[in-house]
């Protein structure tokens, strides 16, 4: 089963580096790959069809953080500007998704 639990899989591995340990995903019993779930979320390849033009590139990052309840607002803040710097981009909340 793939980590989803939405096909039977092949072959192959899944791992996931959580704060630089290893795990094996497909190894996770239900519990497990519930929290794991929580960590996760699917990223769609149409950025055209799957990202909103009226939210800001902030509000699209964080929006998973306070769904799932994580975190207060401002380590929420922190950690999506983080995610900002990591990946290049300039971490001003108000910048909207050029579509």
């Amino acid at each position: 089963m793939n980590f989803q639990g939405l096909s039977q899989g092949g072959a192959g591995e899944i791992t996931y580096f959580d704060k630089g340990q290893p795990v094996d995903v497909l190894g996770l019993k239900r519990r497990e790959l519930k929290d794991f779930r929580r960590r996760i979320q699917f990223m769609f390849q149409d950025p055209f069809g799957s990202l909103n033009p009226r939210m800001t590139v902030y509000d699209i990052i964080s929006e998973p953080l306070v769904i799932h309840e994580i975190g207060t607002a401002q380590t929420r803040a922190d950690t999506v500007r983080e995610l900002m710097r990591l990946v290049g981009q300039p971490d001003t909340p108000d910048r909207r998704n050029k579509s």
